[in-house]
């Protein structure tokens, strides 16, 4: 028997382990509360979240060593990287299906019901599909189009060279097959005399480089390696029999061929590129001009008439007459093109145009794509990407000029009033959950903790789609504001506006919104997100952000700043590390913690914010926690971390990790899972993670304690 003196000095131990546990961050009275019903939930949406749980998570990894791949692992199985795309990631999965419903709406006929938005944004995707399109083809189908769209220079010896042809016909052919031929780009914008007439838009071309783009300043290698790529790509798509072809009889053109694609670049205005410049013109008007003041030999001049009507080819009722108005949107670009097609010999041009759709249209195979995952790559750092091809009615919604018309047929359908009864449910619970950590951080004084309140209890969090006429900014210092793009934020937190914008593709699993769902899942999702754009509001931008319009008076004091700034340095010092799996690569890739610190805060706090709103939950419904079916392991605990999990999902080749590591201000997305679930010691107790395990074996950071 254990002496009593024994026995009182284990309870002692034991009981100053369990409140240095407590203590290590605010008590509150859910703290320990643990389940004691978990009834397992049999309708439809829980029976479908448990099928992707089974087949997203990976059981051969252990989740206290690495939690993302054991949450994913089996995700990323289920998503390969599609051949024209260079990840894939759950916010693009959302996306796509986001799109898809989108589609569903706009290719209904219009009703005297629609308004006069849907009524616009489906006359403009109509005529917008119309617009001919190809998907990626085989190289028989490449090589059958080659020989339809007339002789390719450089494949064709030059005893053979036929005189009597022109680029020009070779444009007409690829153009009316693809609406992007090399030259110019086509879209449909918004006539300001008809506002709700379509109008066909002219603009600079996207890149003459139809498969990379380099973002960083073209190398003397790299052009070299370009230039072998390309003969490589030439060689397997030639249907010529007759000629040899070798990479150094190629290599004269492919050199023409890459000057003139530079002086095209070169024409493209950078400045005014994104401008939604508005130039209507008749085609009668675009012809004088472009014959009389462009084009100065026959070389250079395009039958406008003839080329746009190719576009319309099979739809009669949007064939094009000299008195056709079109919105001109690159003036300047078209100025420069005229003269630049005039100077270059028709071999050249035409050697270009075949080159470009080949590289726009073909497949690649395994070793091509590799070859072409390479020319981005230098050094183990990425420098451009591949483009993509998007389907014709995908195309049509993302750069529809009335989006608002787009985002309102997907909203008044699929964001009912339920779903935002809920969101701001749960958008109310987690800022109580925040306001007690304000409350409870001692080093805050009074006045910084009343403004932190008062900015909490203002907040507006706007479901969907926001009002495009509202200006929102993001949050940056009071001398600069940067003009935020609503179609393209999934969600953000304006400072300047102080309200939450969530975007309608995050109600798609596994972020979905339905009563049906336990609510351990609506928290550790959905909840999750909203305590990370919240606690957006105290990072250090947030923190020294104007605390009204007009002033730069910020929401905590310089001393009160001076304390978090030293409060930081765990956080920093927890995401400062360097990445295992990527240490072949040159200059030992690292997560910049300093870098990232705004986002991996947001994460490290919304993830406790959110759990302990599930757990004040758990308490208020007599601690029942409904679970899903075929998931024996799986309790309302570890249920909450999975779900967290998944929200990150991805599937990103090394190389473009190393890119993400070097100019993204969020970590990776396995250290946006792995490291804020470290610092839950509930996370170790639900998984029972052994003490030396990863998990258990950093320093814990908790900001407000």
């Amino acid at each position: 028997m254990k002496e009593p003196s024994y026995i009182l000095l284990r309870l002692c131990l034991t009981l100053i382990v369990i409140s240095t546990e407590v203590l290590s961050r605010p008590k509150y009275p859910w703290f320990l509360t643990e389940a004691l019903d978990e009834p397992v939930c049999t309708k439809s949406q829980c029976k479908m979240r448990s099928n992707e749980i089974l087949e997203y998570i990976d059981d051969s990894v252990d989740p206290c060593t690495n939690f993302f791949q054991f949450a994913c692992g089996g995700w990323q199985k289920k998503h390969p990287i599609p051949p024209t795309q260079t990840m894939v990631d759950i916010d693009t999965v959302f996306q796509d299906e986001l799109y898809m419903q989108m589609r569903k709406q706009l290719e209904l006929s219009i009703t005297a019901r629609d308004s006069v938005d849907m009524k616009k944004s489906k006359q403009h995707y109509h005529i917008c599909s119309l617009l001919p399109s190809l998907g990626k083809l085989s190289i028989e189908e490449v090589r059958k189009m080659i020989n339809e769209a007339g002789p390719w220079p450089m494949l064709i010896s030059d005893k053979h060279k036929k005189t009597n042809w022109h680029w020009a016909d070779v444009h007409y052919y690829y153009f009316k097959m693809t609406a992007d031929a090399g030259l110019f780009d086509v879209g449909i914008s918004t006539d300001s005399q008809d506002f709700q007439k379509p109008l066909l838009e002219l603009k600079a071309l996207y890149s003459p480089f139809g498969l990379i783009i380099q973002e960083s300043k073209w190398k003397p290698e790299w052009i070299k390696k370009y230039y072998q790529f390309l003969a490589q790509l030439i060689l397997r798509v030639s249907p010529s029999k007759s000629f040899k072809i070798t990479e150094k009889t190629l290599l004269p053109h492919i050199k023409d061929v890459y000057a003139f694609r530079r002086q095209l670049e070169d024409a493209m205005d950078k400045e005014v590129f994104n401008i939604n410049a508005y130039h209507p013109i008749t085609l009668k008007e675009l012809q004088y001009w472009f014959d009389s003041n462009v084009a100065s030999y026959d070389v250079g001049k395009i039958n406008w008439l003839r080329t746009l009507n190719e576009l319309f080819r099979k739809s009669s009722e949007s064939l094009m007459n000299l008195h056709t108005r079109i919105n001109l949107k690159h003036k300047h670009y078209f100025e420069q093109l005229g003269p630049l097609i005039s100077n270059t010999s028709s071999e050249v041009i035409a050697n270009h145009l075949h080159l470009y759709f080949v590289e726009r249209y073909l497949l690649l195979d395994t070793d091509l794509l590799q070859g072409a995952t390479k020319l981005i790559t230098h050094n183990g750092v990425n420098h451009g990407t591949i483009r993509p091809v998007e389907e014709r009615w995908k195309e049509c919604i993302m750069t529809s000029p009335v989006r608002q018309g787009i985002d309102e047929a997907y909203s008044l359908r699929f964001i009912t009033q339920k779903v935002r009864k809920d969101i701001n449910r749960l958008g109310h619970d987690i800022k109580d959950i925040i306001k007690m950590h304000v409350n409870d951080a001692a080093w805050l004084d009074n006045e910084s903790k009343s403004k932190s309140l008062a900015r909490l209890n203002d907040v507006k969090i706007s479901i969907g789609f926001p009002d495009l006429n509202f200006n929102v900014y993001d949050q940056t210092n009071c001398r600069n504001k940067r003009r935020i793009d609503l179609n393209r934020m999934h969600a953000f937190y304006s400072a300047d506006s102080n309200r939450i914008f969530i975007g309608a593709s995050y109600f798609h699993t596994p972020m979905y919104i339905e009563k049906e769902l336990p609510y351990v899942i609506h928290y550790a999702t959905i909840g999750s997100l909203i305590a990370h754009e919240l606690y957006h509001m105290f990072d250090k931008i947030g923190t020294t952000y104007p605390i009204s319009k007009g002033s730069c008076k910020t929401l905590w004091s310089p001393e009160v700043l001076k304390i978090y700034e030293e409060k930081s340095k765990c956080i920093i010092d927890q995401y400062t590390k360097p990445i295992q799996a990527l240490q072949h690569f040159p200059h030992a890739p690292y997560n910049d913690g300093t870098k990232t610190y705004n986002e991996n805060f947001a994460d490290s706090m919304a993830i406790r914010a959110s759990y302990d709103a599930f757990k004040k939950t758990l308490l208020d419904e007599n601690r029942t926690c409904p679970i899903l079916p075929n998931l024996q392991n799986i309790n309302c605990e570890k249920l909450f971390f999975i779900s967290y999990a998944m929200t990150f999902c991805a599937n990103i080749p090394d190389w473009k990790i190393v890119r993400q590591l070097h100019t993204n201000e969020h970590s990776t997305a396995e250290i946006r899972v792995n490291i804020p679930i470290a610092n839950m010691p509930e996370f170790s107790k639900a998984f029972n993670c052994k003490k030396d395990s990863y998990e258990n074996s950093i320093k814990r950071c908790y900001v407000w304690d």
